[in-house]
């Protein structure tokens, strides 16, 4: 991208963010940003000081540890600059520093054979639980894939019983506000729990029912509000 494209992007995701978007919407936008303001002409140099500072400030968040401006910063490397390995640098960044989003973001790095890490399925799962934990929808549903086929992890079918009840009640307190990556609908959720119930004995339901209760417990507001 040359410098005007660049200052012609950050122009547009200025636009995108008093339009009210979040940090991280805002960013994964860039391809918008770029239609909006291909014909604007830009030459200014205080123009390009100001957008630049933005986009320093953005960073200096990231290296302070805000986790969803390195996740922000992640995703402009990987779509907008195609630097992978500076991509997966930062979304490790968000990954530690506690955002669901790139914790998941993360896990799907990890779990790629064609990633610059490689394939290493159990350290997705890790992350791919602690995204669920955060309340990532997308981690959830995720997450009961492979706890039933063990991928990464032991097979549970009860852990994911578990996990499956715990994301229908998080989708329904959410509904208003929730869209999954996956796509996965609520009747092929409640499909997969009739599945395992036919295969569980009760002592394992019951089991299963107490841990989804102590999840959501440990979840917090961040399984039941709709996020800003």
């Amino acid at each position: 991208m040359t410098v005007s494209g660049v200052v012609r992007t950050l122009l547009a995701l200025i636009v995108l963010v008093l339009a009210g978007f979040g940090l991280a919407d805002v960013l994964t936008k860039g391809s918008l940003a770029k239609n909006l303001f291909q014909e604007t002409p830009v030459g200014a140099s205080e123009q390009q000081y100001a957008l630049t500072g933005l986009l320093l400030d953005l960073l200096n968040r990231a290296r302070q540890g805000n986790g969803e401006a390195a996740y922000a910063v992640a995703i402009y490397y990987s779509r907008e600059i195609d630097d992978p390995v500076a991509a997966m640098a930062w979304m490790e960044r968000a990954a530690v520093r506690g955002y669901p989003a790139g914790q998941m973001a993360f896990a799907r790095r990890l779990s790629d054979p064609n990633s610059e890490v490689g394939p290493n399925l159990a350290a997705a799962f890790d992350w791919t639980r602690r995204a669920a934990m955060g309340g990532e929808t997308d981690a959830m549903e995720t997450l009961i894939e492979l706890l039933i086929a063990g991928v990464g992890t032991t097979k549970d079918e009860e852990e994911a019983y578990a996990w499956i009840l715990t994301t229908l009640l998080v989708s329904e307190g959410r509904k208003a506000c929730v869209s999954t990556t996956s796509g996965m609908s609520r009747s092929e959720l409640v499909e997969k729990k009739n599945a395992l119930r036919l295969r569980l004995t009760a002592r394992q339901i019951a089991t299963a029912e107490v841990r989804s209760r102590s999840t959501l417990e440990a979840m917090g507001a961040a399984g039941t509000n709709c996020e800003d």
